[in-house]
């Protein structure tokens, strides 16, 4: 998983999103933190959690700083983003370690 994360992360497609994101949101912060939210959360559904946040906070802290609105809520929301797109992810699901039968 990681090394799939390092290959993303030099072709650069997470700055692409995040700008991508931007021009869409026409400088609306509301409408920019939603799609931000929904790339956040679809990533986090195929790559993990914290590797997303940690590749997508960087480019949420240049996008608000450009917009001068501060990043914290954004932030915030892409977390919560990243753990209910993490969950709906096939490899969420580890029945070894939460099934009652595993335990016994």
């Amino acid at each position: 998983m990681m090394v799939i994360v390092g290959v993303l992360k030099e072709t650069g497609v997470f700055e692409y999103l995040a700008i991508w994101a931007a021009k869409r949101a026409r400088g609306r912060p509301f409408r920019l933190m939603v799609l931000l939210v929904l790339i956040t959360a679809v990533a986090s559904a195929l790559l993990d959690n914290v590797t997303t946040v940690l590749l997508i906070a960087p480019v949420t802290f240049l996008v608000c700083e450009r917009l001068a609105v501060s990043p914290v809520p954004f932030l915030i929301a892409e977390a919560m983003a990243s753990n209910i797109g993490g969950a709906a992810s096939w490899s969420a699901i580890r029945p070894t370690s939460s099934s009652p039968a595993a335990a016994a």
